[in-house]
């Protein structure tokens, strides 16, 4: 009976992720954000939506409970280079007038991308940040290079130029944003 059990949850994991694939935008990322202790489903829908938006991301409305109570995941959509614009855009015109500000606060530059994520409250502005470096520690050889960078990368959501360099006891790769 275990193993049908086994199979049973295989079988429902993968058919999930299926219509998952099928559903998601092609721009969405999906994935987990440690949340610290939520006690309950309210509290869920106060904490996941803060820590999405502090991770410029939006909460999915799923979370659990891990670490016997301890820690709880919120799930969020990550959409690369999306920044809220923190209105309202309602055409092309007011997106020339709000965007380019809203990238000058995150020092980076308009791509002329915007779309709404709420209807009439609220926006988002597509922004480009070009060539980028970021810490990852000490970094002895290529080998490790390879390692640190293409992981630094995908955590960021970013691609790796194949290029880092070392300063004191820290070492940098530079990533296309």
């Amino acid at each position: 009976m275990l193993k049908l059990n086994s199979n049973i949850k295989t079988t429902a994991i993968a058919g999930s992720a299926l219509v998952l694939s099928l559903t998601t935008p092609a721009l969405a990322t999906v994935k987990p954000l440690e949340a610290g202790p939520i006690a309950n489903a309210q509290e869920a829908k106060v904490k996941c939506p803060r820590l999405a938006q502090q991770h410029n991301a939006s909460w999915t409305g799923k979370w659990w409970g891990i670490a016997s109570g301890n820690m709880a995941v919120c799930e969020i959509d990550v959409r690369k280079g999306e920044y809220n614009a923190g209105r309202f855009i309602a055409n092309q015109q007011q997106a020339g007038q709000v965007c380019p500000a809203t990238a000058a606060k995150h020092r980076a530059k308009w791509t002329g991308e915007w779309r709404v994520t709420i209807p009439n409250r609220m926006a988002v502005c597509k922004l480009s940040f070009g060539v980028r470096e970021i810490d990852v520690g000490f970094i002895r050889n290529q080998g490790e290079a390879n390692l640190r960078c293409k992981a630094a990368a995908l955590r960021e959501d970013s691609a790796w130029t194949g290029k880092w360099r070392t300063q004191g006891s820290t070492s940098f790769c530079q990533l296309n944003t």
